[in-house]
């Protein structure tokens, strides 16, 4: 089973994006509220080094938003 950085859980909305975020196996996340703006998530999930895990909701946007931060 591979070993990853950073888990990272996404919940996107028109207004704004919630992100959660977990460093390797430590069971505490923290958690960011921002507008919604993909530019700043693509920064912010490049500021992670490592290998990370990205996860998020099924909703009207998730193609969209799959294919942008491809």
């Amino acid at each position: 089973m591979k070993q990853y950085d950073y888990y990272i859980g996404l919940d996107w909305s028109q207004a704004k994006m919630a992100i959660a975020i977990s460093k390797g196996s430590s069971s505490e996340s923290r958690v960011v509220e921002l507008d919604s703006d993909v530019r700043r998530l693509k920064y912010l999930l490049k500021s992670l080094k490592g290998k990370k895990v990205l996860t998020f909701e099924e909703s009207t946007a998730s193609q969209w938003l799959w294919v942008e931060l491809l």
